[in-house]
């Protein structure tokens, strides 16, 4: 008797625990994954409840189970013996609550969304997982359910076996519809998802799984198998919510669209988003939500489209106002327009703003419907004038030389040019004019919203001009360099050669520097702040004499200057390193040598490269800059053989910046090899004979390795640093290469400066040092 009052007393007392924690409060949530690699898989579990609910709140931990395909086993082996205990975020946990007070019938919904997520590893298995989260219970509300207040959730998603092998990610779902819709109204609804990797993704309604129960609300590990909910009368998996036509979802774009009925009601709906890769299903996601239909009363959307004229100097922007309320009316309109010319405000349906020049604004709407409610949008524009600015108020030319027409333009305009003769092109921004008497052109600029007209006169002269004239024209460079380039009275560079024009440069580089002739090269580089004197003469002969220097006719002209162009524009640090993988610069500067460049001028003279690098190391990107080699190759870097580095020269250009360079071998601090077993080298360093003959010796980790012709002897020898003898080997002809541990010929040597000589058929070549 005492033991059944016992046991009577400790069921209630369990059912009266279980009501406390159930949770009338589940209206939705899905379950994502990405893979990070190496089998490690960040879980995404999304839930929203009703936070108006006295139910329990979302749960902590929230206990995420792992199964066989079927979803029948739990696979221990992965997890807590399956399961992943995914703690609370508050971080991720928000309010979404609409009230009663304006607009629609019906009571108040509030939406408390949290996202939790976690990592697991989950290695590759047969059939792959299907993953879930249970709870305890959903809205006692919903209409189109049987006991919904007594049936729970499971949310599920399934990695296939195959999304296993290629670290797949699930699709994105789409934010939550609306928390609520309108009674008796259209729904349409984008719901689609987003794949990464560009699978294609298939939408269906799917019926919803019921899961855990009202005495254990919160199971410790999903129970399986997983129920389905049951649907009350009228409705089904194809028509959730009753309406005309029935609630579907496009299955190739996750559009879902259907109408509601005038009924007052929450209603539970679901669909299902498969993936697919080659016809191959990778995942397989559900996901619930809650449609809560009010009767509206007033539903404002505000709205509205702008039309931007831009052809007077002040810009105007008109606004036009498309808002509409379906239920009610638009009472009033409250434009606020926020830009760096200020705020500008009005009331009126159809306002009209004008700024004085170019700029961006943001355009705020708020409408007011005839009850009080309120809806807005916001919107930014960016506008600019349709402008032209010519060259000059007035070009002058004279006959025979070409003027461009404009100092600025827009290219995105459309441009006519006429008349179109003596133009390089009639539509272009920028064309070259070159009349042979005074004419007049119309430029009709053109963008969507208008049409403007300029006209720009050019007046051609009879000029005489002094054919003999030489200008120079000052450029900066990097590092405190000036470029000085003499052009004829046509402004042509003077290309001096064949004698028929010298060009002499006298400069003085600085206070008390020596005095630096520069003869026949246009142009030069010369340090800022010098004193230049230009030299030149253009020879002519008479018809019928000897074009020796004795019968020409010489036109002199002279220039000073000084070179101080004002240098202080984007071209100052402009400004590269040429290096030799190994070489002193590349040890003083720290550069980091790609190993396909790595070809040392100090270890291998036979067959080199030389590369241009950015002040902070790395190597120029080719499709930033314009470099020409003085050997006609291009790009970031040159492959040369032989001792052609004496006149190895580089011009890099980016816009109106240029920079020369000139490599000069320097290989004092290069290549050290270090005795015992911590050789350094940059991988495997070759060094070979000036004229490629006699063999290659190659460092490679602690081994020194002797190549030579293949059928000739050959001897490896090394030195101390007094020259005397510590190590021969001759090698024979059978064999063409012989290796020797450096550790193990130097170990017992002091430190110091160490030589490697070698030689074929008695022929000694090159030394290399080594360092201890």
């Amino acid at each position: 008797m005492n033991n059944r009052l016992l046991l009577t007393l400790f069921v209630c007392f369990g059912i009266l625990i279980a009501s406390e924690l159930r949770s009338e409060h589940i209206i939705g949530g899905d379950l994502e994954y990405r893979c990070l690699g190496n089998h490690q898989y960040e879980i995404r579990l999304t839930l929203r409840r009703d936070c108006f609910s006295s139910g329990a709140a979302f749960d902590d931990p929230a206990y995420v189970g792992f199964f066989d395909a079927s979803g029948t086993s739990i696979i221990n082996s992965v997890g807590r013996s399956g399961i992943l205990d995914m703690k609370l975020r508050t971080t991720d946990t928000l309010n979404e609550i609409l009230q009663a007070r304006c607009g629609f019938v019906g009571g108040d919904v509030c939406v408390h969304k949290t996202i939790y997520i976690d990592t697991i590893f989950l290695p590759e298995r047969s059939g792959g997982y299907l993953v879930a989260y249970q709870r305890c219970c959903r809205n006692s509300t919903i209409a189109n359910i049987l006991d919904p207040g007594q049936t729970g959730s499971t949310f599920t998603v399934f990695i296939s076996e195959e999304s296993l092998k290629l670290c797949n990610n699930s699709p994105q779902l789409n934010d939550y519809p609306p928390i609520y819709i309108c009674a008796d109204n259209p729904v349409d609804l984008d719901l689609h998802a987003t794949d990464i990797e560009g699978d294609s993704i298939v939408y269906e309604m799917c019926l919803p799984f019921a899961g855990a129960t009202e005495i254990m609300p919160r199971p410790t590990r999903p129970v399986t198998p997983f129920g389905e909910v049951i649907w009350s009368a009228g409705y089904s998996t194809d028509n959730m919510i009753g309406g005309n036509p029935f609630l579907h979802i496009e299955s190739n774009n996750g559009c879902m669209i259907g109408h509601t009925t005038p009924d007052i009601a929450q209603y539970l709906v679901s669909y299902c988003v498969k993936e697919y890769r080659h016809g191959q299903l990778l995942s397989l996601m559900r996901r619930e939500f809650q449609f809560n239909v009010r009767a509206c009363q007033s539903k404002p959307e505000a709205d509205f489209n702008v039309e931007v004229n831009n052809c007077k100097d002040s810009i105007e922007v008109k606004c036009f106002d498309f808002s509409k309320d379906k239920y009610s009316s638009i009472q009033s309109k409250k434009w606020t327009v926020t830009s760096s010319f200020g705020t500008l405000q009005s009331s009126v349906s159809n306002p009209l703003f004008v700024f004085p020049g170019s700029g961006s604004a943001e355009i705020k709407l708020i409408v007011e419907s005839a009850i009080g409610c309120l809806d807005s949008i916001t919107k930014t524009i960016n506008f600019k004038p349709v402008v032209f600015i010519p060259k000059s108020d007035s070009i002058r030319i004279c006959k025979g030389d070409t003027t461009r027409l404009t100092s600025s333009t827009d290219p995105n305009l459309s441009h006519l040019w006429e008349p179109a003769i003596s133009l390089s092109c009639s539509t272009c921004p920028d064309p070259l004019a070159f009349p042979s008497s005074s004419t007049t052109y119309t430029l009709t600029l053109r963008d969507q919203n208008c049409e403007k007209k300029y006209f720009i006169p050019v007046d051609v002269l009879n000029c005489s001009a002094d054919s003999c004239e030489v200008i120079v024209r000052q450029k900066c460079l990097p590092a405190g360099t000036v470029e000085l380039r003499a052009v004829d009275f046509r402004n042509n560079l003077i290309v001096p050669k064949y004698r028929k024009h010298d060009l002499v440069w006298l400069v003085i580089p600085g206070p008390g520097a020596n005095l630096i002739t520069i003869n026949n090269q246009n142009p030069v580089i010369v340090p800022a702040n010098s004193r230049v004197k230009l030299i030149s003469k253009l020879y002519s002969w008479p018809s019928g004499v000897p074009k020796t220097i004795e019968f020409a006719e010489i036109c002199l002209r002279e220039a000073i200057l000084v070179a101080d162009p004002q240098c202080t524009g984007p071209c100052d640090n402009f400004d590269f390193i040429l290096s030799s993988c190994e070489d002193d610069y590349d040890v003083e500067n720290g550069l980091n040598f790609p190993p396909a460049l790595c070809r040392s001028i100090c270890l291998d003279p036979c067959t080199y490269i030389v590369a241009v690098f950015e002040q902070n190391g790395n190597v120029v990107n080719a499709s930033d800059y314009d470099i020409r080699w003085s050997t006609g190759a291009t790009g970031n870097h040159v492959t040369l053989m032989g001792p052609y580095y004496n006149n190895l020269t580089v011009t890099v250009r980016k816009g109106d910046c240029v920079w020369y360079g000139k490599y000069i071998k320097s290989c004092k601090d290069a290549h050290r090899m270090v005795g015992q077993s911590d050789v350094t080298t940059r991988g495997s360093v070759s060094v070979e004979s000036e004229h490629c003959e006699s063999g290659i010796i190659r460092l490679n980790g602690s081994t020194l390795q002797f190549y030579k012709p293949n059928g000739l002897s050959g001897t490896v020898m090394v030195y101390d640093g007094l020259g005397s003898e510590i190590f021969r080997k001759s090698i024979s002809k059978v064999s063409d290469i012989y290796e020797v541990n450096i550790a193990d010929i130097m170990a017992s040597y002091p430190l110091g400066h160490y030589f490697v000589r070698w030689s074929v058929e008695g022929q000694t070549d090159k030394a290399m040092l080594l360092g201890r």
